[in-house]
Protein backbone atom coordinates (compact mmCIF):
# COMPACT_ATOMS: atom_id res chain seq x y z
CA UNK A 1 0.00 0.00 0.00
CA UNK A 2 2.92 2.51 0.69
CA UNK A 3 4.34 1.97 -2.75
CA UNK A 4 1.16 1.53 -4.59
CA UNK A 5 -0.69 4.61 -2.78
CA UNK A 6 2.03 6.81 -3.52
CA UNK A 7 1.20 6.39 -7.47
CA UNK A 8 -2.90 6.31 -7.69
CA UNK A 9 -5.36 8.57 -6.70
CA UNK A 10 -8.35 8.42 -5.31
CA UNK A 11 -11.48 7.42 -7.85
CA UNK A 12 -13.63 9.67 -9.36
CA UNK A 13 -16.91 10.31 -7.34
CA UNK A 14 -18.12 11.65 -3.80
CA UNK A 15 -16.42 9.61 -1.23
CA UNK A 16 -18.72 9.64 1.81
CA UNK A 17 -16.46 8.87 4.85
CA UNK A 18 -17.62 7.55 7.95
CA UNK A 19 -14.78 7.94 10.83
CA UNK A 20 -14.41 8.63 15.05
CA UNK A 21 -11.48 9.96 16.40
CA UNK A 22 -8.18 12.07 15.85
CA UNK A 23 -5.73 9.41 17.12
CA UNK A 24 -5.92 6.38 19.58
CA UNK A 25 -3.14 8.01 21.55
CA UNK A 26 -3.86 10.41 25.12
CA UNK A 27 -1.78 12.96 23.82
CA UNK A 28 -3.82 14.91 21.11
CA UNK A 29 -1.59 16.89 18.00
CA UNK A 30 -3.86 17.44 15.29
CA UNK A 31 -0.61 18.60 13.24
CA UNK A 32 -0.68 14.94 11.24
CA UNK A 33 -3.93 15.54 10.28
CA UNK A 34 -3.67 19.15 8.69
CA UNK A 35 -0.71 17.14 6.83
CA UNK A 36 -3.50 13.91 5.72
CA UNK A 37 -5.67 16.71 4.40
CA UNK A 38 -3.07 19.07 2.64
CA UNK A 39 -1.86 15.29 0.79
CA UNK A 40 -5.56 14.61 -0.20
CA UNK A 41 -6.02 17.63 -1.64
CA UNK A 42 -3.68 17.54 -4.04
CA UNK A 43 -5.42 14.69 -5.83
CA UNK A 44 -8.99 15.38 -4.11
CA UNK A 45 -11.43 18.20 -3.45
CA UNK A 46 -12.89 18.56 0.29
CA UNK A 47 -15.97 19.72 0.21
CA UNK A 48 -18.61 19.98 3.12
CA UNK A 49 -20.54 16.79 3.66
CA UNK A 50 -23.88 18.05 3.54
CA UNK A 51 -22.85 19.28 -0.22
CA UNK A 52 -21.73 15.80 -1.31
CA UNK A 53 -25.25 14.27 0.47
CA UNK A 54 -26.88 16.85 -2.12
CA UNK A 55 -24.71 16.36 -5.03
CA UNK A 56 -25.94 12.39 -4.63
CA UNK A 57 -29.85 13.43 -3.96
CA UNK A 58 -29.85 15.25 -6.91
CA UNK A 59 -27.50 12.49 -8.81
CA UNK A 60 -25.20 14.97 -10.40
CA UNK A 61 -22.53 13.81 -12.61
CA UNK A 62 -19.65 14.27 -10.91
CA UNK A 63 -16.01 13.48 -13.43
CA UNK A 64 -13.24 13.87 -10.29
CA UNK A 65 -12.49 12.79 -6.92
CA UNK A 66 -14.78 14.50 -4.16
CA UNK A 67 -14.27 13.64 0.04
CA UNK A 68 -16.45 14.58 2.53
CA UNK A 69 -16.13 13.55 6.11
CA UNK A 70 -18.53 12.60 9.12
CA UNK A 71 -17.85 11.28 12.35
CA UNK A 72 -19.45 9.02 14.18
CA UNK A 73 -20.18 9.02 18.41
CA UNK A 74 -18.81 12.66 19.44
CA UNK A 75 -15.91 12.64 21.29
CA UNK A 76 -14.58 16.14 22.65
CA UNK A 77 -11.27 16.08 20.19
CA UNK A 78 -13.80 16.27 17.33
CA UNK A 79 -14.52 19.50 18.48
CA UNK A 80 -10.82 20.65 19.95
CA UNK A 81 -9.01 19.01 17.33
CA UNK A 82 -10.63 17.77 13.81
CA UNK A 83 -12.83 20.50 13.35
CA UNK A 84 -10.77 23.21 13.24
CA UNK A 85 -8.56 21.70 11.21
CA UNK A 86 -11.27 20.47 8.78
CA UNK A 87 -12.45 24.23 8.47
CA UNK A 88 -9.32 25.36 6.99
CA UNK A 89 -9.99 23.09 4.21
CA UNK A 90 -13.63 23.29 3.87
CA UNK A 91 -14.58 20.06 5.32
CA UNK A 92 -17.25 20.79 7.36
CA UNK A 93 -18.72 17.62 8.40
CA UNK A 94 -21.50 16.09 10.19
CA UNK A 95 -21.37 14.77 13.72
CA UNK A 96 -23.37 12.16 14.40
CA UNK A 97 -23.71 12.33 18.32
CA UNK A 98 -25.12 9.68 21.46
CA UNK A 99 -27.37 11.93 23.89
CA UNK A 100 -26.66 9.80 26.86
CA UNK A 101 -22.65 9.45 25.95
CA UNK A 102 -22.94 13.27 26.43
CA UNK A 103 -25.55 13.16 29.60
CA UNK A 104 -23.23 10.17 31.16
CA UNK A 105 -21.90 10.06 34.34
CA UNK A 106 -18.71 8.49 34.67
CA UNK A 107 -19.78 4.98 35.22
CA UNK A 108 -21.85 5.42 32.22
CA UNK A 109 -18.94 6.95 29.82
CA UNK A 110 -16.67 3.70 31.00
CA UNK A 111 -19.16 1.51 30.00
CA UNK A 112 -19.71 3.47 26.76
CA UNK A 113 -16.09 3.09 25.73
CA UNK A 114 -15.61 -0.31 26.76
CA UNK A 115 -18.16 -2.03 25.88
CA UNK A 116 -19.85 0.11 23.08
CA UNK A 117 -16.91 1.64 21.12
CA UNK A 118 -13.94 -0.51 22.78
CA UNK A 119 -11.92 2.60 23.39
CA UNK A 120 -9.37 3.56 26.10
CA UNK A 121 -10.78 5.40 29.17
CA UNK A 122 -9.15 8.60 28.78
CA UNK A 123 -11.35 9.48 25.82
CA UNK A 124 -14.35 11.90 26.69
CA UNK A 125 -17.81 13.05 25.20
CA UNK A 126 -18.41 16.15 23.80
CA UNK A 127 -20.84 18.64 25.78
CA UNK A 128 -24.21 20.20 24.67
CA UNK A 129 -21.97 23.66 23.90
CA UNK A 130 -19.48 22.27 22.30
CA UNK A 131 -22.08 20.40 19.55
CA UNK A 132 -23.95 23.44 19.58
CA UNK A 133 -20.66 25.82 18.45
CA UNK A 134 -20.00 23.40 16.04
CA UNK A 135 -23.25 23.44 13.97
CA UNK A 136 -22.44 27.32 14.62
CA UNK A 137 -19.39 27.50 12.48
CA UNK A 138 -21.22 25.30 9.61
CA UNK A 139 -20.71 21.79 10.93
CA UNK A 140 -23.60 19.29 10.33
CA UNK A 141 -25.37 17.51 13.82
CA UNK A 142 -26.54 14.11 13.17
CA UNK A 143 -28.38 11.88 15.91
CA UNK A 144 -27.09 7.90 16.42
CA UNK A 145 -29.18 6.52 18.69
CA UNK A 146 -29.21 7.58 22.17
CA UNK A 147 -26.73 5.10 23.77
CA UNK A 148 -24.74 3.92 20.73
CA UNK A 149 -27.35 0.43 20.12
CA UNK A 150 -27.38 -2.05 17.91
CA UNK A 151 -30.48 -1.83 16.41
CA UNK A 152 -30.84 -5.02 15.41
CA UNK A 153 -30.87 -6.74 18.81
CA UNK A 154 -33.48 -4.60 19.85
CA UNK A 155 -36.89 -6.65 19.92
CA UNK A 156 -39.62 -4.19 20.96
CA UNK A 157 -40.98 -1.37 18.81
CA UNK A 158 -40.84 1.00 21.31
CA UNK A 159 -37.20 0.47 22.31
CA UNK A 160 -36.40 1.30 18.88
CA UNK A 161 -38.29 4.21 18.61
CA UNK A 162 -36.74 5.59 21.79
CA UNK A 163 -33.19 5.39 20.65
CA UNK A 164 -33.90 6.73 17.35
CA UNK A 165 -36.44 9.00 17.39
CA UNK A 166 -36.07 10.20 21.03
CA UNK A 167 -32.38 11.23 19.55
CA UNK A 168 -33.67 13.89 17.47
CA UNK A 169 -36.04 15.43 20.50
CA UNK A 170 -33.07 15.18 23.23
CA UNK A 171 -30.60 17.21 20.76
CA UNK A 172 -33.63 19.67 19.76
CA UNK A 173 -33.95 20.39 23.95
CA UNK A 174 -30.01 20.66 24.40
CA UNK A 175 -29.12 22.42 21.51
CA UNK A 176 -31.91 23.70 19.52
CA UNK A 177 -30.78 22.08 16.25
CA UNK A 178 -33.52 20.58 14.55
CA UNK A 179 -31.51 17.54 13.62
CA UNK A 180 -32.27 16.09 10.43
CA UNK A 181 -30.32 13.07 10.01
CA UNK A 182 -29.44 9.74 11.56
CA UNK A 183 -26.70 7.14 11.47
CA UNK A 184 -27.14 3.70 12.67
CA UNK A 185 -23.95 2.02 15.10
CA UNK A 186 -21.82 -0.44 13.74
CA UNK A 187 -23.72 0.17 10.32
CA UNK A 188 -23.83 -2.58 8.29
CA UNK A 189 -26.46 -3.39 5.91
CA UNK A 190 -28.37 -6.52 7.62
CA UNK A 191 -26.53 -7.45 10.02
CA UNK A 192 -27.06 -3.72 12.46
CA UNK A 193 -30.00 -2.85 10.82
CA UNK A 194 -33.29 -3.57 8.88
CA UNK A 195 -36.40 -2.34 6.85
CA UNK A 196 -38.56 -1.90 9.77
CA UNK A 197 -35.93 0.53 11.88
CA UNK A 198 -34.93 2.22 8.60
CA UNK A 199 -38.96 2.97 8.17
CA UNK A 200 -39.13 4.25 12.05
CA UNK A 201 -35.88 6.57 11.01
CA UNK A 202 -37.88 7.99 8.39
CA UNK A 203 -40.63 8.73 10.67
CA UNK A 204 -37.84 11.35 12.51
CA UNK A 205 -34.91 12.19 10.04
CA UNK A 206 -34.57 13.45 6.42
CA UNK A 207 -31.41 11.40 5.49
CA UNK A 208 -29.97 7.89 6.74
CA UNK A 209 -26.61 6.43 6.78
CA UNK A 210 -25.25 3.37 6.78
CA UNK A 211 -21.57 2.54 7.53
CA UNK A 212 -20.93 0.11 4.84
CA UNK A 213 -21.98 -1.12 1.16
CA UNK A 214 -19.45 1.90 -0.31
CA UNK A 215 -19.35 0.95 -3.35
CA UNK A 216 -22.99 1.99 -3.87
CA UNK A 217 -23.45 5.52 -3.52
CA UNK A 218 -27.47 4.21 -2.10
CA UNK A 219 -29.00 1.30 -0.61
CA UNK A 220 -32.57 0.08 -0.03
CA UNK A 221 -33.74 1.65 -3.31
CA UNK A 222 -32.60 5.12 -2.49
CA UNK A 223 -33.65 5.46 1.40
CA UNK A 224 -29.77 4.97 2.76
CA UNK A 225 -26.74 6.86 1.92
CA UNK A 226 -23.41 4.60 2.21
CA UNK A 227 -20.31 5.70 4.10
CA UNK A 228 -17.00 4.41 4.31
CA UNK A 229 -14.95 3.50 7.08
CA UNK A 230 -11.60 5.81 6.89
CA UNK A 231 -10.09 7.80 10.04
CA UNK A 232 -7.68 10.99 10.68
CA UNK A 233 -4.54 8.64 11.89
CA UNK A 234 -3.93 6.33 8.89
CA UNK A 235 -1.48 6.90 6.29
CA UNK A 236 -2.56 9.00 3.43
CA UNK A 237 -0.86 6.85 0.97
CA UNK A 238 -3.22 4.51 2.61
CA UNK A 239 -6.12 6.23 1.79
CA UNK A 240 -4.93 7.17 -1.49
CA UNK A 241 -4.88 3.21 -2.23
CA UNK A 242 -8.29 2.48 -0.80
CA UNK A 243 -10.36 5.26 -2.32
CA UNK A 244 -8.67 4.64 -5.63
CA UNK A 245 -10.87 1.76 -6.04
CA UNK A 246 -13.82 2.61 -8.48
CA UNK A 247 -17.65 2.88 -7.14
CA UNK A 248 -20.58 1.45 -8.34
CA UNK A 249 -22.57 4.70 -8.04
Amino acid sequence: MDVTGYFVAPSQGIHLLNSHLLTMQEDLDSSFFDDQLKALSKKSTIIPFAEAVELIRKKKSVNHSLIAFSYDDGFAECYTHIAPVLERYNGYAYFFVNPNFVNGDDEYVENFLINKVHLPLYKRPMNWQQIKELSIKGHTIGAHTMDHIRISELKDIPTIEYQIGHCKKEILERTGINCEDFAFPYGHIERDFDITSIEIAEKYYSNIFSASNWKNYLSYDGRVFNRRHCEPYWDPKHINYFLSKKKSY
